[in-house]
């Protein structure tokens, strides 16, 4: 009971006294502990949930390029897979400025969608069409949060990076469509 009582102790003193106070008072919510949200964690919890999309969708794309055999593929997988590290870069900046300063990593589910890429890879010796599929359902799952974010009052300056970084997510997966539709001939 003792040693319940001092962690219960050090994860209080920690969480009041800690730089991220979104992420602690998130961990605390998550032990049970009522705590009130902050006037900005809507924006924080939506930037940091793009911020795991990109991260998930730069090894997503990492993993692609990995997997094809076809060099023009592989160009343009290594291409998005830096495009969608430097969105995760640009949204990490304004979530310095909220006060979370702890780096991101993608998430659980991108991790899952990953492995699903390297079997199907494995299963269709590196097939384009199942390769190209997988991204298409990687981007289309980002272009969700990406809408939803779009409508979670983001100040307006976070507001224009959501919005190109939405277009040029739109533009990659119209991208990865048409070359599906090419494969399939």
């Amino acid at each position: 009971m003792k040693h319940v009582a001092r962690e219960t102790e050090s994860v209080y003193t920690w969480a009041s006294t800690d730089r991220n106070h979104f992420l602690a008072r998130s961990m605390l919510r998550h032990i049970g502990r009522p705590v009130p949200a902050g006037p900005d964690d809507a924006a924080v919890s939506t930037l940091v949930g793009l911020v795991q999309a990109c991260r998930d969708g730069e090894r997503g794309y990492l993993h692609a390029a990995k997997d094809t055999h076809d060099e023009g593929y592989r160009v343009i997988f290594e291409r998005y897979a830096k495009e969608r590290a430097s969105f995760a870069d640009a949204l990490v900046k304004p979530l310095q400025r909220f006060g979370v300063s702890a780096e991101l990593s993608g998430t659980m589910l991108g991790a899952v969608h990953r492995e699903w890429l390297d079997a199907s890879a494995t299963l269709a010796r590196g097939n384009p069409r199942a390769i190209l599929r997988e991204c298409e359902r990687g981007d289309e799952a980002a272009m969700r949060l990406y809408a939803a974010a779009m409508h979670t009052g983001l100040p307006p300056d976070v507001q224009e990076i959501v919005q190109a970084q939405r277009d040029s997510l739109r533009s990659a997966q119209t991208e990865m469509h048409s070359l599906s539709v090419l494969e399939r001939r």
